[in-house]
């Protein structure tokens, strides 16, 4: 009987221990997600926000398909990726556009969540922004080095098979004007990109 009891016991001390653990650790990027989901409060989207990969090696870790291996929330990784799109409405916008640009200037074009992260990086620039989320996030690039510039318009363009000299390429470079120093750099970075797809 004492036996028992001891067992009784030991498991009811796990059992607490875990409990308690779970309620002190600190809350993830799942749970910034429901949080958002649930209250949609100014807190909900700064720890979201907060919790978001700050890296593309982060983000691809996480979202991403490696090696016969997803990320660890690969299957839900539109809901999270339009979530985050969505935080540019409530948050500082150069504290946002920061963020972004630095996971898309290390950012290369895979399916899946890589290209889904791709494509709403360009529907900010030439279709769903109001000209001045378009005006700020081109003001935020612009204080960048060439080279992560260029490698922004890397992955901005990376496709499988490049629509050389398309209807993206027309758009965005409508949208870049006043901007010189944005229009140089990817049209450089731009003909690299279409001269490597020609081979």
């Amino acid at each position: 009987m004492k036996k028992i009891s001891f067992i009784v016991f030991l498991l009811l001390s796990v059992f607490n221990s875990e409990a308690q653990n779970n309620t002190d650790r600190e809350p993830d990027l799942q749970d910034a997600y429901d949080k958002v989901i649930n209250d949609k409060s100014t807190e909900s989207w700064s720890l979201f926000f907060n919790l978001f990969p700050s890296t593309f090696e982060k983000f691809d870790s996480i979202f991403g398909y490696q090696e016969n291996q997803k990320g660890p929330l690969y299957d839900m990784y539109q809901q999270y990726i339009y979530l985050f799109f969505e935080a540019q409405n409530h948050i500082n916008e150069s504290v946002y556009y920061n963020k972004l640009i630095q996971i898309a200037k290390d950012g290369i074009w895979d399916a899946d969540a890589n290209s889904l992260f791709q494509l709403c990086i360009v529907n900010l620039v030439i279709n769903d922004s109001t000209n001045h989320q378009k005006n700020s996030f081109l003001e935020t690039l612009s204080t960048y080095s060439e080279t992560d510039i260029s490698n922004f318009w890397r992955f901005y363009f990376e496709d499988l098979y490049p629509d050389c000299y398309g209807e993206k390429y027309k758009r965005t470079v409508s949208v870049l004007q006043g901007y010189e120093r944005l229009i140089l750099i990817m049209e450089k970075r731009y003909k690299t990109i279409c001269n490597n797809s020609n081979r």
